[in-house]
């Protein structure tokens, strides 16, 4: 029971409700509500307002019936979305049954940043009740706080929208960067968003030293790096022969600062091969193992020879060949050998099959003409055995080439020969220079074939054919030699950078050098150039990126290698090529295999 005028003023002061009031106090409400009742059981109506007409506008009652304090509950929704979803929670208001409800009574339980669509139509009632809202703009302010230190380092601009609209903050102090993975929505007007920022730490440069571990002598100064004091230190430019001391925690430090990286010489193993004057194989040597740069005393000179005085050997990289010139200690005499020598079985493929029996004595005389005196071995051609010439080779492969104007390649015996196929792999036994200067390979028995005709190595090669072009990349132009392999030479000619030239074929010697063929007894190594469609140019690039940052250097023009250096920005730097990249980008060359993004940088082209 209402009490005092309090509890009457909860319900509101209308002249209705206090009618209501004045029945309530007199019993008649109850007497109706008691009717009310009994008619809803019995499944009769009356005539009032429904209260379950969840968006009905029932602006005028058409009960004649009075009602007592009803709780109502209450549910928001925008009209530009569907009726039946909910913005918020739903909440409750007490008011007379069928009365209107009071929309000052909604207004604090409205949803943050919303606002009644429009005038208050529906009535208090015991189902729930729906009542149209709109968002209102809200303007929320900045404060930047640093993330280290939890002070407000600065304000940014206001930020106005609808509430709960996600916004994102970019006008950070100087000096400052927003801290990534941060998100913000709009709250209600008035409110402040705080946003962490991390102070942004200028590059530095720094050098390196390359130190012996165990003297601490320098051993060279490598290129300097540029970076964020603490950032990790991979260095790429290591010495030859040396590798980095494991377990080495090496970071940026201050501006100017210097690392020390300790390294200790590498386990090299070496390949040996004696060499006359000419640069002539003589014979090759067990190969050589030690610490990179030890001094090598040779223990293995071919009989009848001698080291010619004045060499310095040592070690070099792993894989190398170490080439020792050597000088007959007697007169050379072929002489007339009664061996027989090899019969020519078991000629290696290089798979560790074999072919079967060599060419045998007389050849295929129908396809060529019998040789002169001077292009075979044997001198005179008296019908003597040559097996036994020259010096021997050990574990050495001579691989037909294909610098033999397309044909194949000769094999000779006293008087008669037949071809070997171009690709064909034999093992070859000895090495003889006879007095002509040409230089022979014995292929087993008195078969041989000329030095010129053949690529020597550890193993057999395997020529693949290409068809591409390829441009020169490396800073002073690249050599040429006249075939890989052991008995390859450089002819003294450079393919200078920036050419592209035609490349025929490919193959990969024993130490895993691939090779490509250029020209007629023309190879050059693949680390020199780029295959692919490289075009040449000359020019210069001037990095534009932003101020006191810098521009990764890629190993290939896709952009997906990154080799650890960076180009700051204003540096300059010359351009020997460029290409597109899958990608989509330019790339530019700026020296071997190094290359950057042309989006950003500044291109000057020079004559």
């Amino acid at each position: 029971m209402l009490k005092n005028k309090h509890q009457m003023a909860q319900y509101g002061a209308t002249s209705q409700s206090k009618e209501h009031f004045k029945q309530y106090k007199s019993g008649q409400f109850w007497a109706t509500s008691m009717m009310t009742l009994a008619l809803v059981a019995s499944g009769l109506s009356f005539a009032t307002a429904s209260a379950n007409n969840v968006h009905a506008d029932t602006t005028t009652s058409t009960s004649t019936q009075d009602w007592g304090p009803v709780k109502t509950k209450i549910g928001f929704y925008m009209k530009s979305i569907h009726p039946n979803t909910m913005i918020g929670e739903p909440v409750y208001v007490t008011g007379i049954q069928t009365s209107l409800i009071d929309a000052e009574q909604l207004k604090p339980l409205l949803p943050p940043g919303y606002a009644l669509d429009g005038e208050v139509t529906q009535r208090y009632g015991q189902m729930l009740v729906w009542i149209p809202v709109i968002p209102v703009p809200v303007t929320n302010k900045v404060n930047y706080e640093d993330v280290a230190s939890g002070e407000i380092v600065g304000t940014g601009k206001d930020i106005s929208g609808t509430y709960d609209t996600a916004v994102t903050p970019n006008d950070a102090p100087d000096d400052y960067t927003i801290v990534p993975g941060q998100s913000f929505k709009l709250g209600p007007d008035g409110t402040v968003l705080t946003v962490e920022v991390q102070k942004i730490i200028a590059q530095v440069t720094n050098k390196i030293n390359y130190v012996d571990a165990t003297s601490g002598k320098v051993i060279a100064a490598g290129k300097d790096v540029t970076g964020k004091p603490g950032d990790s230190v991979v260095p790429d430019d290591i010495p030859i022969g040396y590798k980095v001391v494991p377990n080495q925690v090496l970071t940026v430090g201050a501006d100017g600062t210097t690392i020390s990286v300790q390294l200790v010489p590498a386990t090299v193993t070496n390949k040996v091969v004696y060499v006359d004057n000419k640069g002539t194989l003589i014979q090759a040597g067990k190969d050589v193992t030690g610490k990179f740069g030890d001094a090598v005393t040779p223990a293995d000179v071919p009989a009848g020879y001698e080291l010619v005085p004045g060499q310095t050997l040592h070690l070099g990289t792993n894989d190398s060949t170490l080439k020792i010139t050597v000088k007959k200690t007697t007169p050379s005499n072929p002489g007339n050998g009664n061996n027989g020598g090899n019969t020519g079985n078991g000629v290696d493929t290089g798979d560790g099959g074999s072919t079967g029996d060599l060419p045998s004595t007389g050849g295929n005389n129908n396809n060529i003409s019998n040789p002169t005196h001077n292009d075979k071995p044997s001198n005179p051609n008296d019908g003597s055995d040559s097996s036994q010439l020259g010096n021997p080779l050990h574990g050495l492969v001579a691989t037909v080439a294909t610098d033999n104007n397309g044909s194949n390649a000769l094999i000779y015996d006293r008087p008669g020969s037949q071809q070997l196929v171009t690709g064909s792999a034999w093992k070859a036994y000895r090495v003889y220079t006879d007095n002509n200067g040409t230089v022979w390979y014995n292929l087993g028995g008195n078969q041989w074939i000329k030095a010129a005709a053949v690529i020597l190595d550890a193993k057999a090669v395997h020529n693949t054919p290409l068809n591409t072009v390829g441009t020169v990349v490396r800073g002073a132009g690249v050599p040429v030699y006249t075939k890989p392999g052991i008995g390859g030479q450089t002819t003294g000619e450079v393919l200078k950078v920036g050419s592209a030239w035609k490349i025929s074929s490919t193959l990969v010697t024993s130490d895993g050098q691939v090779w490509y063929h250029v020209g007629a007894n023309q190879w050059i190594k693949a680390t020199d150039i780029t295959l692919g469609n490289v075009q040449p140019i000359h020019g210069v690039a001037t990095i534009n990126y932003v101020k006191g940052y810098g521009i990764n250097v890629w190993n290939n023009p896709q952009g997906t290698r990154f080799n650890g250096k960076r180009l700051t920005t204003g540096s300059a730097w010359r351009v020997f090529a460029k290409t597109t990249g899958a990608n989509g980008h330019v790339f530019y060359n700026v020296g071997g295999n190094q290359w950057i993004d042309s989006a950003y940088v500044n291109f000057k082209h020079i004559n």
